[in-house]
């Protein structure tokens, strides 16, 4: 690729690589600038930090941290991305160490870390729509955590309303509805007006579910709800106004839940010599016997105390008793 072919085609947020295909891995492109971060370095010798460089590229497969998503992480000619922040239009990637203005470079993907961030958030679009759509339950936040996500609805929903709304979102899932992405000019009229005022210029995408959800986002989603492969909603938690955070986790996550669950079982079934149906009447069982003994311990240590007591009082009377027979 030559400096001058990568220059012309410079993308900016909203038509960057990672966001035109989020299942690109690679990319040879352009450096456009690298200067040193100005958060970097320290004037105390003691405590100096090391050095962080800036860099802006051509074009990217890795996405800033914007839009509720956390940034991908990769690697630029095989320095780390530390960190990937939207600045403007631009995707500034955060590494330890300088590359040249204008030197060709080749940008990798952490794969595993993107398609994780794919399968939550488009579960999140999926599971919003559903639970507008099918339950009168709007959301009015959400949050894609490191290892679990939650959306916040205007509704305290009991067991049997969550147990369906699952059920709904996995058959939604297994229907295999296409997931596209439309662009929009920033200045078209029917869009959103809480946009980001730095983002002035930007193409705006809007992801959609195919007959089910239409979406303004920057981020990175599934080609189709099949990519999700399942959602698992997990507990819930009462906030102000009346509202519920409903936690889920979705794809290798529900995977990764239930292995570990599983080897946590197992080591619970040698501990305990139950099967996992039984845990919970063996722990209480447990703490029942650990209350009585405690119970025991302190009765048999006044008693200890009193016998203690009454044979310090005998030696004081056998020691006077002796001394007045010494006196005779």
């Amino acid at each position: 690729m030559s400096v001058t072919a990568a220059i012309s085609t410079r993308a900016y947020i909203g038509s960057l690589l990672c966001q035109r295909d989020s299942f690109a891995r690679t990319i040879q492109t352009v450096v456009i600038s690298c200067v040193e971060s100005s958060v970097s370095g320290s004037t105390d010798a003691v405590h100096s930090k090391p050095k962080m460089f800036e860099v802006v590229l051509a074009d990217t497969v890795i996405f800033p941290t914007g839009g509720g998503q956390p940034n991908d992480l990769g690697k630029i000619n095989g320095i780390p991305i530390v960190d990937a922040r939207r600045v403007g239009l631009d995707c500034v990637h955060i590494l330890n160490n300088p590359v040249e203005k204008d030197q060709v470079v080749q940008v990798d993907l952490d794969w595993d870390r993107r398609f994780d961030h794919m399968q939550q958030h488009s579960a999140q679009h999926l599971l919003s729509a559903i639970a507008q759509k099918e339950f009168d339950m709007k959301t009015v936040g959400w949050s894609l955590g490191k290892a679990v996500c939650y959306i916040e609805v205007t509704a305290e929903p009991k067991q049997h309303v969550l147990d369906a709304l699952e059920q709904q979102v996995n058959a939604y899932i297994r229907k295999r509805i296409a997931v596209s992405v439309v662009e929009h000019d920033m200045n078209e009229h029917d869009m959103p007006k809480k946009l980001p005022s730095d983002l002035d210029g930007a193409v705006v995408r809007c992801i959609t579910f195919d007959g089910l959800d239409n979406n303004t986002c920057c981020g990175t989603h599934v080609e189709n709800s099949a990519d999700i492969q399942c959602c698992k909603l997990l507990h819930t938690e009462r906030v102000r106004g009346g509202n519920t955070r409903v936690f889920f986790v979705a794809g290798n996550r529900v995977f990764q839940s239930y292995q570990s669950t599983f080897l946590r079982n197992r080591k619970l079934t040698d501990l305990l010599s139950t099967g996992p149906e039984n845990f919970v009447e063996r722990v209480e069982g447990l703490k029942k016997n650990i209350k009585e003994l405690i119970k025991t311990n302190k009765k048999q240590s006044k008693e200890i105390a009193a016998l203690e007591k009454l044979k310090l009082g005998d030696l004081g009377t056998t020691a006077n008793a002796s001394q007045s027979i010494a006196k005779q």
